[in-house]
């Protein structure tokens, strides 16, 4: 994971249902044909790995690929570490937590 995959999954928690396409116009603002094509394959690419951790789903819509972050998968919220020998708790920020199966994920949103 890195900044473009949290962009990305920002993007689709705020406006589930956008195309490959919508994400790249959102994520990158291109400002050319050319470039638009570039990004688009590049998100893409990049929502297929979400999708197979299971932090994204993709449905057809009218022969359209949507994608949506799956929030009844998922848990966002704030994050509090205790480290050893610290008194006080650290707050790390916003979070997103995915419990699947055996694989925990924890990614920074902030």
């Amino acid at each position: 994971m890195d900044e473009t995959d949290v962009e990305i999954l920002k993007v689709l928690m705020d406006r589930p249902g956008l195309t490959g396409s919508g994400v790249a116009k959102a994520v990158f603002d291109p400002k050319s044909d050319l470039e638009l094509r570039k990004k688009d394959s590049f998100v893409r690419y990049r929502l297929a790995v979400l999708e197979s951790y299971g932090l994204v789903k993709k449905t057809m819509v009218k022969r359209k690929s949507c994608y949506r972050v799956p929030l009844e998968d998922i848990t966002l919220g704030k994050v509090t570490v205790t480290i050893p020998g610290c008194d006080e708790p650290v707050e790390v920020g916003n979070c997103l937590y995915m419990a699947n199966g055996e694989c925990n994920r924890l990614i920074l949103l902030d």
